[in-house]
């Protein structure tokens, strides 16, 4: 019965993988039709490492989980979402020869942020927990999200790459905006990171 449930939920989540993608293009047409000349679009984060994930698809099986702790299936399906992504990509960039449409890479940008998470700050011993949170091996509970009456926040946020469980800390995106623009995650770059060191260097 387990492992008919667990197959229930990949076949959902791959459907709804497709489907997502789906929306992603037919979004990125809308706006180039309203105009738009150059557009980023995101990739998905390896879901696998997020506290909402981790606690809500707990597994016992040591095996479930991969060199950072994070959850192997749940990281496969999103770098399947990021494939699914990057090619519809490349036939839109087909469709609108004269439009820059770039795929920013979340899910590599992050693991770059995770393995070098020591050295940038980020506290070694909580990075798979949340910062607003309360119970449990990840600091999240559906039950007491953040936000919510008598949740707690961290005393350092800087210091954490989870906000929520969903969301990641202010610290924690300033460094993958970084990596996406100067650290070749965004392709095709088109220069970005020309216009992002400029933007930086102004008072």
């Amino acid at each position: 019965m387990a492992l008919r449930k667990q197959d229930d939920l990949f076949f959902f989540l791959l459907v709804s993988s497709l489907l997502l993608v789906h929306v992603h293009i037919e979004a990125a047409r809308a706006v180039i039709d309203h105009g738009a000349a150059q557009l980023i679009v995101p990739g998905n984060f390896p879901i696998g490492c997020m506290p909402s994930y981790l606690t809500t698809f707990y597994d016992r099986n040591p095996g479930a989980y991969d060199q950072n702790n994070c959850l192997k299936n749940f990281n496969s399906f999103a770098e399947f979402h990021n494939l699914q992504l990057t090619n519809a990509l490349s036939k839109l960039r087909i469709e609108y020869p004269r439009i820059k449409i770039m795929y920013a890479d979340y899910y590599n940008s992050f693991l770059q942020l995770f393995s070098r998470a020591s050295v940038l700050g980020f506290d070694r011993n909580s990075l798979l927990k949340s910062c607003c949170g309360k119970g449990g091996d990840y600091n999240f509970d559906v039950r007491n999200m953040c936000g919510m009456q008598d949740v707690p926040v961290c005393a350092s946020p800087e210091t954490m790459i989870s906000w929520d469980g969903v969301h990641l800390t202010q610290a924690a995106y300033n460094v993958m905006a970084d990596e996406l623009m100067m650290g070749g995650y965004t392709s095709p770059n088109y220069g970005l990171w020309m216009k992002w060191t400029c933007n930086n260097l102004k008072p």
